[in-house]
């Protein structure tokens, strides 16, 4: 009797498991193909393309010199972020632990070979180097010392290999915070630098931290269900609790890059909370800071040729930015200008001390 009973639990519990398996498979799948914003496709046709490809040699040359620089003594990071908040033109001297001292000749050699690699760049699956992101802080450091020191284009190259480091990251699913800061490394010492700028720095124009985001997000979705899709052995059996949770988490990620293509531009209104809350608010506030580059590299390249600071703001004062404008004073003569927005952009919740969109030089 007992074993009947017992017999009869388990064919229960395993007719239980098999429903609930089935209905949350179908639902991961009607998940996976619903459509992303900014033209991403879905994720049922990323899991079906498998673009993963191997590191490439220029990868590898890379991550070696990579290794030659400091990474976790060094403190360019709170020099980059103390340069780009300030609201003037000036740059103050590295101070000596920012890992440039004695690193000169090693800097050089990694910046001609980033430069040299340009989209041949390959990291493998797993990503770009653990360090990557204090090396990039490093190169910023030393383009803003080169800056200081009167080498526009030595600072110009060095920024130019930071901006394809994070081109380079930009289908790493497993940093999605250090993605974005890169880019924004990249653009905020750019704003610190001199004419002439060089042609590859309309790409900063051109960049939509907003899409990025959102790419960035469909990518570790993806590559979390794809992950579930390769359990195998005794784990098999919560397979239908993890797609389950996987459907639901598919559904909420991609509401969030959809809300975040549909707001205004350098605003957000999530209307609930969720994982990603604060790097959609962080790349509508990057939004804007990338176009004040723009307009102050416009104004800097003006005043090269005009010896003063032009009368008006080239191409006006209206901002990709919804609501907002942009706002350019000029001192009697030209010797001094002041640039800000209108009314501040989109808030940092979880980012402090963010530099104000307001420019006097």
């Amino acid at each position: 009797m007992f074993l009947r009973i017992l017999g009869g639990f388990v064919a229960l519990v395993v007719l239980v498991w098999v429903v609930l398996y089935f209905v949350a498979s179908s639902s991961l799948r009607d998940a996976e193909r619903e459509p992303w914003p900014y033209d991403l496709g879905t994720i049922q046709q990323s899991l079906a393309a498998n673009n993963t490809r191997p590191v490439s040699n220029e990868a590898r040359q890379i991550a070696k010199l990579m290794d030659a620089l400091p990474a976790e003594e060094a403190t360019a990071d709170a020099y980059l972020a103390a340069q780009s908040a300030k609201d003037d033109d000036t740059i103050d001297a590295p101070p000596p632990d920012a890992g440039l001292a004695g690193h000169d000749a090693a800097i050089a050699e990694l910046t001609r070979a980033v430069v040299a690699a340009d989209h041949r760049i390959v990291w493998a699956e797993a990503g770009a180097p653990w360090n990557t992101e204090a090396v990039v802080n490093v190169l910023g450091a030393s383009a803003l010392d080169h800056a200081r020191n009167g080498d526009a284009a030595g600072a110009w190259e060095r920024v130019h290999a930071v901006w394809l480091l994070a081109r380079s990251m930009s289908n790493d699913s497993f940093r999605l915070d250090g993605t974005l800061k890169v880019h924004r490394v990249a653009n905020a010492v750019a704003r610190k630098l001199s004419p002439p700028v060089p042609t590859w720095a309309g790409e900063l124009a051109a960049f939509d931290p907003r899409r990025e985001m959102a790419a960035i997000m469909f990518r570790d979705t993806a590559s979390r269900i794809r992950t579930i899709r390769m359990m195998k052995g005794p784990i098999v059996i919560l397979r239908p609790f993890s797609d389950s949770m996987e459907a639901s988490n598919a559904r909420r990620v991609r509401a969030a890059a959809q809300s975040m293509a549909n707001a205004p531009r350098c605003r957000i209104d999530l209307s609930e909370e969720s994982a990603h809350s604060g790097d959609i608010y962080r790349a509508s506030r990057i939004d804007a800071e990338f176009e004040a580059t723009e307009k102050l590299l416009a104004l800097t390249a003006e005043r090269a040729r005009l010896g003063r600071w032009p009368e008006t703001l080239p191409g006006g004062g209206a901002s990709r930015c919804a609501d907002n404008r942009w706002i350019y004073d000029v001192k009697p003569g030209g010797k001094s200008m002041s640039l800000r927005m209108s009314f501040e952009v989109a808030p940092e919740p979880e980012v402090k001390n963010a530099p104000a969109l307001r420019f006097e030089y």
